[in-house]
């Protein structure tokens, strides 16, 4: 999460920053806005018949529309980490969070909220302040849930991941450099199915890119589209470039609060297996693509893996319907799924496919 002052993080394993961090995966948010404007397309030579065709976008009032709807739910969550050494007093932290019911739910990134010695305490736009209970930590997406003693809270609402399209607008909001709570900072989606890899714990698969301005303190605030809806959390930039920034996709945020409210606890399912990515030369040899399937290095013992028969050196080349590639993770296919639930896996073996069958455990 975002130290305040800014202090020195250490690197993550995939070279990212978390926003708190140092690729860098980030504690984020900006400002900006799109003025209006007007094209002319197809004036065309004399000898033609002039045609002549007058476009006004007004992203500049649908940035301001969408930002009024969402600020008042967005939140900036301050976190005090205990004493130590360089800090007896302990170390603040800023991140950002958003409302979801109005009864006091908050979706925020678990970086901001991890290492806090105490309740973090919530600040909402309007500027009451709430000390917080973590209902609720993801075991394998950055996501975390906060509850909030309070009743009429204004809600953010959620978007549909089916509407993504890679061009349209978005804006962030956040509480940038823990200093600057409720920035709005505004550009497009850049892209879909981002996979930054994983540090063994947290999925950074299936991300979502945007070039909207995201800052350190901006972690665990709203990715949001024009219409006003959320679409995504923000949880990493990358260090080595400008606005190159990431966001959880909303489905994920879907799933963990609805585990959260069936069953108080957010719950993946889990396979139980080690892959890595096929080299050129398997993929070659198995005639697939260079970012296709998943290579099975262990089966954990009585996992559902073991109990569907993969062995090592399966390569997994589907979870139900869906292929395993770098848009769709082995690992982002299986945790978008619950403990108990039964899927197929296809996979190559020997040179021929075979689907097993596997009901998953539980993270």
């Amino acid at each position: 999460m975002d130290r305040v002052p800014v202090g020195s993080n250490p690197p993550s394993p995939l070279g990212l920053k978390f926003l708190a961090l140092t690729v860098s995966l980030a504690f984020l948010s900006g400002l900006g806005g799109v003025a209006a404007g007007t094209s002319v397309f197809g004036n065309r030579p004399a000898a033609t018949a002039p045609e002549t065709r007058q476009v006004t976008v007004n992203d500049e009032s649908a940035v301001i529309d969408a930002a009024g709807l969402v600020s008042p739910a967005v939140v900036t969550i301050t976190a005090t980490s205990g004493p130590s050494f360089f800090a007896p007093g302990g170390t603040e932290a800023k991140g950002s969070g958003f409302i979801v019911t109005a009864d006091g739910l908050i979706v925020t990134n678990r970086h901001v909220i991890e290492g806090a010695a105490g309740s973090p305490v919530v600040t909402t736009a309007d500027g009451h302040r709430y000390k917080t209970k973590v209902v609720a930590i993801d075991p394998a997406f950055d996501l975390a849930l906060l509850k909030v003693a309070a009743t009429g809270l204004p809600v953010a609402e959620l978007g549909k991941a089916d509407e993504l399209r890679v061009g349209q607008g978005v804006i962030a909001i956040g509480n940038a450099l823990g200093q600057f709570d409720n920035t709005v900072t505004s550009g497009v989606l850049s892209a879909t199915g981002r996979a930054l890899g994983s540090d063994g714990r947290t999925s950074l698969d299936d991300l979502l890119q945007t070039d909207a301005a995201i800052n350190p303190g901006n972690s665990g605030g709203p990715l949001v589209n024009l219409s006003g809806k959320v679409i995504g959390v923000n949880t990493a930039v990358s260090g080595g470039a400008e606005n190159i920034g990431f966001a959880i996709p909303v489905e994920y945020v879907e799933q963990a609060i609805a585990s959260y409210q069936r069953r108080g606890e957010i719950r993946r399912g889990r396979l139980g297996v080690t892959t890595r990515a096929l080299t050129a030369r398997e993929a070659d040899q198995n005639r697939l693509g260079a970012d296709e399937g998943a290579v099975v290095l262990g089966v954990s013992g009585g996992s559902a893996a073991a109990k569907a028969g993969l062995r090592d050196g399966d390569i997994i080349l589907a979870v139900g319907e869906t292929s395993v590639d770098r848009r769709h993770t082995l690992t982002s296919l299986i945790a978008s799924h619950q403990p108990g639930d039964a899927v197929k896996i296809r996979i190559k073996r020997g040179g021929s496919e075979r689907t097993l069958a596997a009901r998953l455990g539980s993270r």
